[in-house]
């Protein structure tokens, strides 16, 4: 019988806290410019601007700008972007992308932590969230996951 009420306690929990958490799905897709440096070696340092569009699985939609440096080589990557994400109702949260290693430059998958926000995404600064993203010529599209818990 005790084996039974903690099996239930056990599932309770589980069911209980798969519940209430709640994750943000943002889909986004940008143009860019790069304006870019070539040094002598053939290693790089851009400065990579773009604008596009999102939306999310909370029924927000919006304009999402984007800026920051990029830096590689032969065997290195380093960018670290933000993010302007504004919503359908003048809202505002701002995303910080660190990325760097031996990675493809051309896609990628890493965190990103929300630093700053306005009106209802305010509750969600210091939130980590997962993204990957993808580039097809002067376009990029990406994928941003954030537990709200």
């Amino acid at each position: 019988m005790i084996f039974y009420k903690i099996i239930m306690f056990i599932f309770s929990f589980v069911f209980a806290f798969a519940t209430f958490s709640k994750e943000m799905i943002i889909q986004g897709s940008a143009s860019y410019i790069l304006d870019t440096f070539t040094y002598s070696n053939n290693g790089t340092y851009s400065i990579y601007k773009g604008e596009g569009s999102w939306t999310n699985n909370l029924g927000d939609y919006g304009h999402i700008k984007c800026m920051g440096p990029i830096e590689k080589n032969s065997s290195y990557f380093k960018l670290d972007h933000i993010y302007e994400y504004i919503n359908q109702d003048n809202e505002k949260m701002w995303h910080r992308v660190n990325r760097e290693g031996n990675q493809d430059a051309d896609a990628g998958v890493g965190k990103s932590i929300i630093f700053d926000a306005t009106g209802k995404y305010r509750e969600f600064i210091g939130i980590r969230c997962s993204y990957a993203i993808k580039y097809l010529d002067n376009k990029n599209f990406a994928h941003n996951k954030c537990k709200l818990n």
